[in-house]
């Protein structure tokens, strides 16, 4: 997150005009401060725990008891089901999203529907799948005994949303999840309808165990020991058995209905890479405290109390999953459902930032040795290699992860990077041309396909190259590099343009950086 420039850029106007601008916003916020990651986790709990404060309130408005209304705020927080949400910083995009939603559930039950529509916005604004909560609205507020024909006029608002984001979410359905996965060598997502049944089937399979705090996993639920078909017979169990619920008793369609309407029921519809995804689903353990609700409504403390302690020590060991990147990925290689190889590949990349470079090779092998066309965990061999100074050995693995995986622009970038170590140049460009042909927007490729450029003299085209890579991204050695070949092609007054941040500074030289030591004084004297 603090890598990325959209959050660290200062651009305020342009945080909000992004995609789950809001959400973003509130990471641009957090960067101001000690760039630490406890603090984006204690901002989630934070969040998390404003949502339990209003599951209190709803139960409150609901049953018009208030120990019954701390009790279940209580539960909410304390409910495993919501760490993987609130665990994963990146998860805030869920968490907040629900912020809202909840917001506008309580707004439709206390007899306020037009002000929800504010909330289902800033729901949207920080998550885009948050679209759905309009189901959620609509079937609250047909619960609320609202004529069908009146709560119905919710589907409004999400055809409004797909009439002016019409565009993106093509572009989103057909390209944006899969493509990189499949070019990685990761097998991406099925096609539909198939995509859609299977995200139907794990979930509602999964879904009796997530409300128990079993079967889950860090990355996606865990993994449930049925054959294809019964898999699919036992999600229409459930299926049944909460209608039937919902029919004998009444008192169970609200939980039921805010269970099972929610933002996952997007993923239906959108290709995404994984097809179980429990933040996802993050919203619906409002669903599942209301159902526990009205499960013990009228028990006394000898049946809360035993439930509270079981719920806060299964979230306490779930939590543990979320202490450092090594415990992330070792508790989805334990507990997690579905193939292995991205999780084997991830705990690799977690040692080798330890420098622990034998335990990271083991684990890039016993990725490979699952998905032999992974192309993060051969690029990260190379890495390796490469540290190791075995650079024919790094060389031909790259070699080997371009022949596997041609579609993979990172991995033609790497592999440029590492012929222009053994001395290979014009391999090299070849290489960066290869990377932008398939992905245009490489800022890195633009800028190393300018320096080859730039040292055979080559300065105009040199100049186009660095021109690419600034327009993709404002870094300062980007910059002076512009700034150097406009001034070796003779067009001094732009260079001094382009140069003058620089001015009167003693900049550090880089290995993205064209100008040598030598030449930092002369390069000086052009920006005054």
């Amino acid at each position: 997150i603090l890598a990325n420039e959209h959050v660290t850029s200062g651009n305020w106007r342009e945080h909000w005009r992004r995609w789950r601008g809001l959400t973003l916003t509130t990471f641009a916020l957090q960067a101001l401060w000690p760039k630490t990651s406890r603090g984006f986790h204690l901002a989630n709990l934070m969040i998390h725990a404003l949502n339990g404060i209003q599951v209190q309130r709803i139960v409150l408005l609901i049953y018009k008891d208030a120990i019954l209304g701390i009790l279940a705020g209580l539960l909410f927080v304390a409910l495993p089901f919501a760490v993987n949400a609130a665990g994963y910083i990146a998860g805030r995009y869920a968490v907040l999203s629900a912020t809202f939603a909840f917001l506008g559930v309580w707004l439709i039950l206390a007899g306020y529907p037009f002000p929800a529509i504010c909330c289902w916005i800033w729901a949207v604004w920080a998550k885009e799948d948050g679209v759905v909560y309009a189901a959620t609205f609509a079937a609250v507020q047909a619960w609320t005994g609202t004529p069908w024909y009146f709560a119905a006029l919710w589907i409004l608002p999400p055809i409004l949303f797909g009439l002016v984001y019409r565009a993106h979410i093509v572009h989103y359905l057909k390209v944006a999840n899969d493509s990189g996965m499949t070019q990685g060598g990761l097998p991406g997502s099925l096609p539909q309808p198939e995509h859609g049944g299977t995200v139907l089937v794990e979930t509602l399979l999964h879904y009796p165990f997530w409300m128990l705090g079993l079967k889950q996993a860090p990355y996606h639920g865990s993994g449930i020991p049925l054959p294809g078909r019964m898999r699919a017979g036992g999600a229409a169990l459930v299926l049944a058995l909460s209608f039937t619920l919902a029919v004998l008793r009444p008192e169970f369609r609200l939980p039921l209905i805010l269970i099972y309407t929610g933002p996952w029921l997007a993923y239906l519809f959108i290709r995404a890479p994984d097809a179980l995804m429990e933040w996802r689903n993050y919203s619906s353990t409002l669903g599942v405290t209301l159902f526990f609700v009205e499960l013990f409504r009228g028990s006394g403390p000898w049946i809360w109390t035993p439930v509270l302690i079981y719920m806060m020590v299964n979230t306490c060991w779930q939590s543990t999953a979320w202490r450092s990147p090594e415990d992330l990925w070792g508790a989805v290689l334990n507990r997690g459902y579905g193939e292995k190889s991205r999780a084997w590949q991830e705990l690799g990349a977690a040692h080798k930032d330890q420098n622990q470079l034998a335990e990271a090779e083991v684990c890039f092998r016993r990725a490979l040795d699952l998905n032999p066309n992974l192309a993060p965990a051969m690029r990260n061999l190379a890495v390796i290699y490469t540290i190791r100074g075995q650079m024919e050995a790094a060389t031909g693995m790259l070699a080997d992860c371009v022949h596997r995986c041609p579609l993979s622009a990172h991995s033609w970038d790497h592999y440029g990077m590492l012929l222009e170590m053994v001395q290979r140049p014009g391999d090299a460009e070849a290489a960066y041309r290869r990377c932008l042909d398939l992905l245009p927007a490489t800022d890195h490729a633009w800028n190393r396909l300018g320096m080859l450029l730039f040292a055979r003299q080559s300065y105009t085209e040199a100049k186009d190259s660095f021109a690419r890579a600034v327009r993709l991204s404002r870094n300062p050695d980007y910059v002076w590099n512009l700034g150097w070949a406009a001034k070796e092609s003779g067009q001094s007054e732009e260079a001094r343009a382009i140069m003058a941040p620089f001015a009167g500074k003693d900049v550090p030289m880089t290995t993205e950086m064209v100008a040598p030591p030598a030449m930092r004084a002369q390069m000086q004297g052009v920006t005054r």
